[in-house]
């Protein structure tokens, strides 16, 4: 009796653990999209949120505006920014990539209106883990108001993306 009251303790143990292990969830895909690259970025990375800086730059971001977007006459046109390299796509002139960020508002270089159509693309999305979470900072204006509001916008995740050619 006491036999069977240690093994199903410890199977209810075994249960409990394999439960609670604290495991990081793929989040999902979103279907098809279409939109734009639109502008881009390199900044300082930081360790997380806190913005204690790591002494490296970021890889190059991108703006990813979508069709049909309501940001699409904003003054900031963009959805999204990820940090896949879009530029195996693309041949970007070189003017268009020179500046890291943009030093009056501490946000991304936008692409000029004639180049704002030019790199379209399709692609799955998703938001990144936490591992996969750049975090960073664009000069040193970042925490003035009215400066670019990163937290407005998400950081995703790109897979199957094509060229669309126009």
């Amino acid at each position: 009796m006491i036999a069977s009251i240690r093994i199903l303790f410890l199977c209810g143990i075994i249960v409990f653990a394999a439960f609670s292990c604290n495991k990081e969830n793929t989040p999902e895909w979103f279907d098809f999209v279409e939109g734009n690259i639109v502008g881009t970025f390199i900044c300082d990375e930081d360790v997380s949120e806190n913005g204690q800086g790591t002494g490296s730059k970021t890889d190059r971001g991108y703006c990813i505006l979508l069709d049909g977007s309501e940001n699409t006459d904003s003054y900031w046109p963009m959805d999204f920014y990820t940090f896949d390299q879009l530029s195996e796509f693309f041949d970007f002139p070189f003017e268009i990539l020179s500046v890291p960020f943009d030093g009056s508002n501490c946000g991304p270089v936008f692409f000029p209106d004639s180049l704002r159509n030019k790199y379209k693309i399709s692609f799955k999305y998703r938001e990144p883990k936490e591992s996969e979470r750049v975090f960073f900072t664009c000069g040193g204006c970042i925490m003035m108001d009215p400066t670019f509001r990163w937290m407005d916008y998400n950081q995703i995740i790109l897979k199957d993306i094509t060229k669309i050619i126009q």
